[in-house]
């Protein structure tokens, strides 16, 4: 087993169970729900209606709450007009509890789960679920619950609300605005109806569920076409979408179980999940995203998926579904693995993938552009090579994975990666820091490429070195050592240094003395001991070549030898002689940076103040171009 995945199994074998954050997240708390329901009552900080069934909590004034908060029985919380409230833990309701709340500020720091007959109503209210990343926190509805809102504005700080209403829950909503999205699942027999809600967003429909939107803005909508449904269908043009029906009165639909009325909303844009065994033929329709799930625990390959695809007349090679494109567009391709399935995505230009459920990504010579979303996973593997991520990463519960010889270019918020993620980035450039929280670990190796370095010198080995923890991480990397090989004999490592303590960023790791080596192809390898571990290290390579540069004593006596071409540094000059020799570097605009003289044969010149850019170097009356970096 290569050593880089043995060490990611070494420490997700001594993971902790933790809470479930994703895109699809109301999956996982569906399973979890009777987790939830179950919980003893004395496990709550804070508890309404259980002494007294049918106790009142009335909220008059600024009121804090920390801890997991419970309604039961008959419990009921009311906040009065102007009262403000903020709980910093999950809020649960079950049984025939209530909250109403009327022109006040409800301020929750954690998961919203409703059970059995529990109704929630809050009419010019704000409602504020303050997030540091999308979909920490989730709005998740059971059984036969009833959540309202009117008039109210909701705000997610720097993250996106998930939710779900599974069985016969309903939720409705009139005339609310959302500051930032909402992604939300409805199964079952749930019930959504949205009436003037501005920004509304994202919504999934599967199973018996019914969903009605009047005079909305801003919607995504995705259909599910179940596991081996026949379906054909053709979606209107999406700017202003007047009438709307998508149930089994339509033709082409007969199959679907759900239904879905749209009147008078403005940008509602078309997403779909065609599941494995559904054969859909989508017809003259410019879609918005295509979702494809992988839920059966085996393996599968995409290849070839393109963002912004027009397909004539194409049906998608996808080995368990039959999709079939007729003057359609797909806008964004979207990913997802569930229930230990194997996803292999080679050379596609996608959107958005996610892992949960103890299932694995594998990204090869790909693009996620994050038009859909982002790349994520929760309790599962994410690995990444030779490809570019545009696009926010949030790996959460007990992840693992690993980005190699790869570019994340994300120039927004920091990635995350939280609970119980173990992460190796190798070899992999980004222009975003990580956030690393909880027991979560992450180690970052980059080794730079050496560019015409020289025996018989010291040379500098550039890159990082360097692992960020959680506040409760158990990990440490104890050392960090440095060897290499002949590329023709890469198991015969022989140390350049050992000991070394890292924290090092794009700046020089230790120096490798290649005198006496000869010229010729090597490998680099940079490790990482963790917590002692000398027999498990992580570890990265970068082939190199070293050249004699001072074979010119014998080809030409006079010339001067410079070295490296690239330089970042340092700039290397062998003159054949001991005497002084004046020496000047100019950039290409004829400004003078150094002028001095040099003696001795080996000198080195700092040249780490020059702007990047090409110059003239000139030694003596021989003069030579060189990039600087």
């Amino acid at each position: 087993m290569n050593k880089f995945y043995a060490f990611i199994l070494l420490l997700v074998s001594a993971s902790l169970s933790a809470q479930t954050t994703s895109k699809f997240e109301y999956f996982k708390h569906i399973q979890r729900s009777s987790d939830v329901r179950n919980q003893q009552t004395r496990e709550f900080v804070h508890i309404i209606g259980d002494n007294t069934p049918d106790e009142t909590l009335t909220i008059t004034t600024d009121t804090v709450f920390t801890g997991d908060m419970a309604i039961i029985n008959e419990g009921s919380l009311v906040l009065e007009d102007s009262a403000s409230m903020t709980l910093t833990g999950n809020l649960v309701i079950t049984d025939n509890s209530s909250i109403q709340a009327n022109n006040a500020d409800f301020t929750l720091n954690g998961n919203f789960y409703a059970f059995g007959h529990a109704v929630t109503y809050m009419d010019s209210c704000f409602i504020n679920l303050p997030m540091d990343y999308r979909y920490q926190y989730a709005l998740i509805a059971f059984d036969t619950t009833a959540l309202s809102f009117t008039n109210s504005h909701f705000d997610f700080g720097n993250g996106l609300l998930n939710g779900g209403l599974d069985n016969h829950a309903s939720l409705n909503m009139e005339r609310d605005t959302f500051a930032q999205t909402v992604t939300m699942g409805l199964r079952g027999h749930a019930e959504l109806n949205l009436s003037h809600v501005y920004n509304a967003w994202e919504f999934i429909f599967e199973d018996s569920c019914t969903a009605s939107f009047d005079h909305c803005t801003n919607l995504i909508l995705w259909f599910h076409f179940p596991h081996n449904v026949t379906a054909s269908h053709s979606f209107p043009p999406s700017v202003w979408v007047d009438s709307v029906h998508f149930n089994n009165t339509v033709s082409g639909l007969e199959e679907i179980p759900y239904s879905v009325q749209i009147d008078s909303c403005y940008n509602v844009n078309w997403g779909m999940f065609p599941m494995a065994g559904s054969d859909v033929t989508i017809i003259n329709s410019d879609m918005r995203t295509c979702g494809v799930i992988f839920d059966d625990g085996e393996e599968h390959t995409v290849s070839s998926l393109m963002n912004e695809q027009f397909y004539t007349d194409d049906t998608i090679n996808i080995d368990d579904r039959n999709l079939h494109l007729i003057n359609s567009k797909i806008r964004t391709w979207n990913l997802y693995t569930m229930d230990a399935s194997v996803l292999n995505i080679n050379g596609c230009l996608f959107g958005e993938a996610l892992g949960m459920q103890s299932s694995t990504i594998n990204v090869a010579g790909s693009i996620c552009d994050g038009s859909g979303g982002y790349l994520g996973t929760q309790n599962s593997t994410m690995n990444c090579a030779s490809s570019k991520v545009e696009c926010q990463i949030v790996m959460e519960e007990q992840s693992s994975g690993g980005f190699m010889a790869s570019e994340i270019y994300y120039p927004w918020d920091e990635h995350i990666f939280a609970e119980h993620s173990i992460v190796v980035m190798a070899n992999t450039t980004h222009n975003q820091d990580f956030s690393v929280r909880d027991t979560s670990f992450l180690v970052e190796l980059y080794l730079d490429s050496l560019n015409n370095q020289s025996i018989y010198d010291m040379v500098d080995i550039r890159g990082t070195a360097r692992s960020l923890a959680g506040n409760e991480c158990p990990y440490v990397v104890t050392e960090y050592r440095l060897h290499y090989a002949l590329s023709s004999n890469p198991d015969s490592l022989i140390s350049i240094a050992d000991g070394l303590q890292g924290n090092v960023q794009d700046d020089v790791i230790a120096e490798w003395n290649t005198q006496g080596l000869s010229a010729g192809n090597y490998v680099l390898f940079l490790d990482a001991i963790v917590n002692g571990n000398y027999d498990e290290p992580v570890r990265i390579h970068r082939e190199v070549n070293l050249y004699d540069l001072l074979r010119f004593e014998t080809e030409n006596k006079n010339a001067p030898a410079i070295w490296p071409n690239p330089a970042n540094n340092k700039l290397n000059i062998h003159t054949p002689g001991n005497q002084s020799v004046p020496v000047s570097i100019v950039d290409m605009l004829g400004k003078t940076w150094l002028q001095e003289n040099i003696s001795g044969k080996f000198n080195k010149l700092e040249i780490s103040k020059l702007p990047a850019g090409q110059y003239i170097i000139t030694v003596g009356t021989f003069r030579r171009l060189f990039q600087k970096q």
